[in-house]
């Protein structure tokens, strides 16, 4: 069994020897430098979340599932599937209530419209865009969504612990930063003071509690104003929040390289610095660019070489991270496809860094072994670039304000304060609360085939019979004629006279 971990890779990836079980990568035993082995494959491991349509308290997900899980082996003879680290058995599929919700740690969601949550992980070679879009027809027939989950499946009760300080919620891997978080946590067990000791006192059975990283929003005050951010939000499961609240203090409790952590706590125990440290995060965000670049796989980026004449060897990767003005380099959901990577820069330092990838990007690429410039050529991306940046263009405004808009903002002013409506006016739903497993394909019918031409509104004919066309025309005889001697009779009339 072979062991790699890639810094930069955006999922978790193993080497397998053929016919060999995957194996999950330790995150303290990870080994950087290690060389694959020439005979493994490669796998990416996704964990997976799909929401399955429920119809008065029932759904067909068990059957439904089956058949997907048999589509992707279909077409990816390689393809594995897991739950709980238990490789899930297509032929000897649970279908039993009780044993298809343990194995899938089934959720039901709780509105107007519920959905029943299946969770496992794929095991694949490709990517899960590639995996996804081969069973579209599929999902898209039967209501099926079917996603990548952040965090892992078994959480039912997550809560918000903090947040990391002036990371971009969208460029940053969140892989990356949850992998560099563990390395600190490692470290730091490693070396703690008796007071750090006594701390973990009531925790020494556990072990370090697992966490996932999501983007969200927070609100706080400032200035006696109300202040909003966008920052990544760290999450665990609720049992196991205030050992990870601990760890996270004791690990970053001075400056720290990797991340700043702010605890949510802080929101209600000092309202007026939380809001302050919300609005230097919006100062981050407001100077933070980000500049992509795409064409060069994950094994690319680990190759180790001079690239610099006044530098040692080092891996591609920490190359293009040590360049001048550039204060992250991160993995994203298209790196396994296109080799699509993210570089974190400023305002100020933008124009610098795109012409210094612009410059040195297509030599770096002829540095590279020949079998590596091969893997990272695609059809859209034959060579590595750096990914335009398209500027907004922004309306000037006019600097008057029309008569409407005035007479608006006068009539609005002039309405009372709005009350907050304590009731709803919709009728309230009983949510389900369990769901009963239906075989019978007819009470999902397909979702109707969409007509690839346009039918444009006509008005109907209506169809009348013979016997109905008769009597209109005989109808219309009889007035006529009676119409005709009415006219003779006035004739004569007038002639008499």
């Amino acid at each position: 069994m072979c062991e790699k971990f890639s810094y930069a890779n955006s999922s978790t990836e193993i080497y397998v020897k053929q016919p060999t079980m995957t194996q999950t990568t330790s995150i303290a035993a990870a080994a950087p430098n290690a060389t694959p082995n020439p005979n493994a494959t490669k796998l990416y491991r996704y964990s997976t979340c799909i929401d399955f349509p429920v119809k008065d308290a029932k759904s067909n997900a068990p059957i439904l599932l089956q058949k997907l899980l048999s589509t992707l082996i279909d077409k990816f003879p390689r393809i594995l599937f897991y739950a709980a680290d238990v490789k899930i058995d297509i032929e000897d599929f649970p279908k039993e209530k009780s044993k298809f919700d343990a194995t899938f740690t089934t959720m039901i969601t709780a509105n107007r419209n519920p959905k029943i949550l299946v969770g496992f992980e794929i095991r694949s070679d490709q990517p899960f865009h590639s995996i996804k879009t081969s069973i579209w027809p599929f999902l898209q027939k039967h209501h099926i969504f079917m996603k990548k989950h952040n965090g892992p499946i078994n959480s039912m009760d997550v809560v918000t612990v903090g947040w990391a300080h002036k990371l971009h919620p969208t460029f940053t891997s969140h892989d990356n930063i949850r992998t560099e978080i563990f390395g600190a946590f490692h470290s730091k067990m490693s070396d703690m003071t008796a007071s750090e000791h006594e701390q973990l006192v009531d925790f020494k059975k556990d072990d370090i509690p697992d966490f996932f990283l999501s983007s969200g929003r927070l609100n706080g005050t400032y200035d006696n104003a109300s202040i909003s951010s966008n920052v990544l939000l760290i999450q665990a499961e609720r049992s196991k929040a205030k050992l990870l609240r601990i760890i996270l203090e004791m690990t970053f409790n001075d400056h720290s390289t990797v991340i700043e952590y702010i605890p949510i706590s802080l929101k209600y125990d000092n309202p007026d610095l939380f809001g302050k440290i919300l609005s230097y995060q919006n100062q981050y965000l407001e100077n933070h660019r980000n500049i992509a670049i795409a064409g060069l796989s994950s094994d690319a980026m680990d190759h180790r070489e001079t690239y610099d004449t006044y530098s040692g060897e080092s891996s591609l990767w920490t190359f293009l991270r040590s360049a001048p003005g550039v204060i992250r380099l991160d993995s994203c959901k298209r790196t396994a496809d296109i080799g699509k990577w993210n570089l974190s820069t400023t305002k100020d330092d933008y124009i610098q860094v795109t012409t210094w990838i612009d410059k040195n990007l297509p030599g770096l690429h002829l540095q590279l072994p020949t079998y590596l410039q091969d893997q990272s050529s695609t059809t859209d991306f034959p060579e590595p670039r750096r990914l335009s940046r398209t500027p907004r263009k922004t309306q000037a405004a006019t600097g008057s304000t029309s008569a409407y808009n005035q007479s608006l903002a006068t009539r609005m002013n002039a309405t009372p304060a709005v009350v907050n409506i304590q009731r709803t006016a919709w009728r309230p739903f009983t949510p389900v609360t369990d769901v009963y497993y239906d075989f019978d394909a007819v009470d999902f019918p397909p979702m109707p085939k969409r007509q690839d031409n346009d039918t444009k509104s006509t008005t109907s004919i209506t169809q009348m019979s013979s016997i109905s066309k008769q009597l209109i025309k005989d109808t219309i005889a009889s007035e006529t004629e009676n119409d005709h001697r009415i006219s003779q009779t006035r004739t004569r009339t007038c002639q008499q006279n």
